[in-house]
């Protein structure tokens, strides 16, 4: 992985800098060296971030059966009347 598909996932995600090095667990410094390219990414890095977009994307894909789901709960005879 390169620092550019890092910096992709990360702004597919929607998350900034700060947010993105605390969910990987990393120091601010190495992070943003990664995203720089003064790095090489370690494979464990490049495996949590990947995941971390995988997530993200199941999470807003789902998104709209659950809600369904969670209308047909409360409003089993619909909601109009």
């Amino acid at each position: 992985m390169t620092g550019a598909e890092l910096k992709r996932l990360r702004r597919e995600i929607g998350i900034g800098t700060c947010d993105m090095y605390r969910l990987l667990g990393l120091p601010r410094r190495t992070y943003q060296d990664y995203e720089a390219g003064k790095r090489g990414i370690p494979e464990a890095v490049a495996t949590a971030a990947r995941e971390a977009h995988r997530r993200d994307r199941e999470f807003f894909a789902t998104l709209p059966d659950r809600i369904d789901a969670r209308l047909l709960e409360q409003f089993p005879d619909g909601i109009i009347k």
